[in-house]
């Protein structure tokens, strides 16, 4: 499913956010708007980078159609944008520091649970590869119990204009809140006992540079240290009781280490590396995908038979997952109540995957009636005949038939096509095959790609890599209806 994102900030990081978030599967992500403060810059940055729409703050918050923004701005704005996008619907990631103190991060998490949006601080160093191996190794006992984390991180920052502007501004969060993060990743965000920190102040009035001893109950420590006014190639060791692992470079976006087992390394190839302005700036794309991966984990499909689907729609969604189900959803009006009130009162997504109606023929079908191409619809004929009554399912199950199986797909057609209008009068006039099932006789039709048209042919193919993998007819359209999940879910 693709996640459409909207960025805010026209400055370097939110480049380097943008080029690595287009070097992902287009079918996973899309940028579709830029905002800045100012109207002529976020103009300039969509025409640089191809981008649909560009806004004003307030005009992004107004686009229904972006699922989740990244805010690429000075962290003086980062509360009130985080704030105001969550408000607006959308899920964010707000570059570090989120905010300047616990009361404000407690503030924007408030926001973003009444509003039941993702949040997430761009701390894009524990999504590298290099972040992830190094805790397998730790929680595999390969290097023992941790004892001491080293972590330094100098980059010549101190003299940049904007610490004159800004309150708030230094070292500490610019570069400092890396190797403090690190080792509270490290050590699984165990509370210090002690902590003792010396440092000094520029002239702007902003720390310049720190060092940093973190104590725990266990003995163990941390030693952390960053200056603005210094550069090193920002080193790590972690050292423990069987072992050492080592990072050498780029303490906040690795991309090798050294572990008792030997050298790792996870390169990241980017087209052209001069486009990006800072080290590794390709690896945003490792956060990006983060964000989309917690976005959209909480979707499950059931796909069982469908005496099953009740009892399991409810434990999902009791469970706090949204719920696609495969149709017939229920066997019954009260089951479909039944369902439905679990969903609401758990605020879950409940969907029927009636994929029909997610294919583009259906929606250029309901463009042209909507737009009187037809004129009046008079009289609407649908045949679906497979050639299924023989299953040896149907004699194990009760509840079965054609009805469920295929009868279905005509008839929501029928609701679709006159807005589910109630009928006058039903008449039907069927059969009880062998296993005491209603059947009928063979065709298709429920997954279209093609109609004709007043004004002619309409196609829309379908071109899987393999059609041979499918075992239905037109089954790669399945991704219809899982697009047409996610664009439920992320927009709730």
């Amino acid at each position: 499913m693709k996640i459409k994102w909207g960025i805010l900030g026209a400055g370097s990081i939110s480049k380097d956010f943008c080029y690595a978030v287009k070097a992902l599967p287009q079918d996973e992500h899309e940028v579709v708007a830029i905002a800045s403060s100012s109207v002529d810059r976020a103009l300039d940055f969509a025409r640089k980078h191809g981008i649909q729409q560009s806004y004003s703050y307030d005009d992004m918050a107004k686009d229904n159609d972006i699922d989740v923004v990244y805010i690429g701005t000075w962290h003086t704005s980062h509360v009130s944008l985080s704030k105001q996008m969550l408000n607006a619907g959308k899920h964010v990631l707000c570059d570090k520091p989120m905010c300047f103190n616990v009361d404000q991060v407690k503030e924007v998490f408030q926001v973003a649970k009444e509003n039941k949006k993702f949040f997430m601080e761009g701390i894009w160093s524990r999504t590298f590869p290099v972040y992830q191996k190094i805790k397998e190794e730790i929680k595999g006992g390969n290097i023992g119990d941790v004892q001491l984390l080293t972590a330094t991180q100098c980059v010549p920052l101190g003299d940049h204009p904007v610490w004159r502007g800004y309150p708030g501004f230094g070292m500490l969060f610019m570069i400092g809140i890396y190797p403090i993060q690190l080792a509270n990743w490290i050590y699984e965000n165990k509370k210090p006992t002690s902590i003792t920190a010396v440092g000094s102040i520029g002239k702007y009035g902003v720390d310049d540079d720190c060092c940093i001893i973190l104590s725990y109950d266990n003995g163990a420590k941390a030693s952390l240290s960053f200056s603005g006014k210094g550069h090193s190639l920002s080193p790590v060791a972690v050292f423990g009781t069987k072992g050492c692992i080592t990072i050498p470079n780029y303490l906040w976006c690795p991309t090798e280490a050294t572990l008792p087992s030997g050298n790792i390394t996870y390169p990241l190839k980017p087209e052209d590396p001069s486009v990006y302005t800072y080290p590794n700036g390709m690896g945003m794309g490792y956060e990006a995908n983060e964000v989309r991966r917690c976005i959209l984990e909480d979707v499950v499909y059931i796909g069982t038979w469908h005496t099953n689907h009740v009892f399991l729609s409810k434990l999902m969604l009791n469970a706090g997952k949204h719920v696609l189900c495969e149709k017939p959803m229920c066997l019954n009006v009260d089951q479909v109540k039944e369902v439905f009130q679990v969903a609401k009162e758990n605020k879950k997504l409940f969907m029927e995957a009636v994929w029909s109606r997610a294919f583009p023929i259906y929606q250029i079908i309901q463009d042209e009636l909507k737009s009187g191409g037809v004129g009046n619809v008079q009289l609407v004929t649908a045949t679906f005949c497979v050639p299924a009554s023989d299953h040896p399912v149907w004699k194990e199950y009760p509840g079965f038939g054609m009805l469920l199986i295929i009868g279905i797909y005509p008839i929501q057609f029928a609701n679709w096509i006159y807005g589910n209008m109630k009928p006058k009068s039903i008449t039907a006039v069927g059969s009880l095959g062998k296993n005491g099932i209603l059947h009928c006789i063979p065709d298709s039709f429920w997954c279209p790609t093609e109609v004709t048209m007043p004004s002619g042919k309409v196609k829309n193919p379908l071109e899987p890599k393999d059609s041979s993998v499918y075992k239905y007819p037109n089954s790669m359209g399945l991704r219809f209806e899982a697009d047409e999940v996610r664009r439920c879910v992320v927009q709730g």
